[in-house]
């Protein structure tokens, strides 16, 4: 058992679960956790999340003290690795597309899908990913359904809370965690032996995006604002159980209402959990190519680059993943949709992805947007940096061969896809 000390003049509540020990009380004196020191202005209610947030800790009074006891961790409970896939719903047909193409890469880790109730994982739905070995967890049968309900955020209700569950009741011990709309470009295997995570034992991808240093979360996690770096993009996330337990339920602890008034959805809520938690993460150095299309190629009136997609890269800068998180039901003619990136340069001296305009399609749909934008030596003026051609038209064409093996009824884009067979069908044989 691990032991928090904390004053007793402190503490609004005993009730170990949930937040009611917390209530809004704050402290400034330092805490120990587990051989960690969490500092200035934290909230009762992190600290005792940061302790392993968990509902069979209970609180004892020693001497003026009162100490919080949790478990240790169960190391006997989780083995092996593997990649975890929160998908169901209208977020299967992505995670069937990526699955297929991870398996016909020769890809052999276990594959977890982890869905949210019967539902979204219909007799049919299973058939489709029985050729795949696949292995099915339902949320429901992990945590109860109040841990389940939306959450409020600034983008609306949201089931933010679902990968850090997945990641927190997962059986197994390494694993990579992957959105649905991501898919590597080979077998990513090999991470899970890079020296990086090894020693590490965790690693994060970097965002487009910094945290604004007024945000009060630093101040809750007792962090410098200045040292704070790139945000944290979840759509891919490595993570060995062992070393990061505590992180990991401080993590499902943030994806609350209170916190989500602070950070901007489930992604940040791993690197603060990370920070406040002193667990050690690796940050991969390559800043995410952003890739996309120009918009003259599909409107009469609209120029400029599009970006819709995040091309994150391994530890050696080589592309890994295309995380077309913009591009999940709209789908431009095959060999446009990943045709066109836009990187920062190596003249810049400052650089910035930028939301732009949405590419109004021939159907009305609208593409959402960003850019990237830079500063030169030469200049404190915004400049508009090129756009390069990809290396993903291979890529392109075996995904949206790997879509078309699916059925319609799958995506609300039946006709969009129809128009894709028809293209891709031309590319195929003229590529032969």
């Amino acid at each position: 058992m691990k032991f928090l000390p904390i004053l007793r003049s402190h503490i609004q509540s005993h009730s170990c679960a949930g937040s009611s020990i917390a209530s809004k009380a704050h402290f400034h004196q330092k805490v120990w956790c587990d051989s960690v020191t969490l500092t200035q202005s934290c909230s009762l209610e992190l600290v005792s999340a940061a302790c392993f947030a968990d509902p069979r800790c209970r609180v004892v009074e020693e001497n003026d003290l009162v100490h919080l006891q949790c478990p240790e961790y169960p190391a006997d409970a989780f083995s092996g690795r593997g990649i975890v896939v929160v998908a169901g719903g209208q977020y299967l047909e992505p995670a069937l597309v990526m699955i297929k193409m991870i398996r016909e890469y020769g890809c052999r880790l276990r594959i977890q899908v982890w869905h949210l109730g019967e539902s979204e994982m219909l007799p049919e739905h299973r058939r489709l990913l029985q050729p795949y070995d696949v292995e099915l967890r339902n949320f429901e049968n992990f945590v109860d359904a109040d841990s389940l309900k939306p959450i409020e955020a600034n983008v609306g209700m949201r089931l933010f809370q679902l990968k850090p569950l997945a990641l927190l009741h997962t059986d197994l011990e390494e694993i990579l965690l992957l959105d649905s709309d991501n898919c590597p470009i080979r077998d990513p295997t090999y991470l899970f032996f890079e020296d990086g995570f090894q020693e590490v034992g965790t690693v994060f991808w970097p965002d487009f995006w910094k945290t604004s240093v007024e945000n009060p979360i630093w101040q809750i996690v007792g962090q410098d604002p200045r040292n704070g770096g790139w945000e944290q993009e979840s759509g891919q996330l490595m993570v060995k159980k062992a070393t990061a337990w505590k992180a990991i339920n401080l993590c499902v602890h943030f994806n609350s209402d209170f916190y989500m008034k602070l950070l901007n959805g489930d992604k940040d809520t791993f690197r603060f959990a990370w920070l406040a938690s002193g667990t050690e993460f690796l940050m991969i150095d390559t800043w995410p190519t952003t890739v996309g299309t120009l918009k003259e190629l599909h409107s009469a009136t609209d120029k400029g680059f599009c970006g819709h997609t995040m091309l994150q890269h391994d530890f050696d800068g080589t592309p890994l993943f295309v995380h077309h998180n913009q591009l999940k039901m709209t789908a431009l003619s095959i060999g446009e949709n990943f045709k066109y990136q836009k990187r920062p340069s190596v003249d810049a001296k400052t650089f910035k992805a930028t939301p732009a305009e949405g590419l109004i399609l021939s159907n009305g749909e609208v593409l959402s947007c960003i850019d990237v934008m830079g500063t030169f030596e030469s200049s404190s003026q915004e400049a508009v940096l090129d756009s390069t051609k990809t290396d993903l038209l291979d890529f392109e064409i075996n995904y949206f061969a790997a879509r078309l093996a699916f059925p319609k009824w799958l995506t609300s884009s039946g006709a969009k896809s129809a128009k894709s067979s028809r293209a891709l069908q031309g590319i195929v044989l003229s590529s032969k």
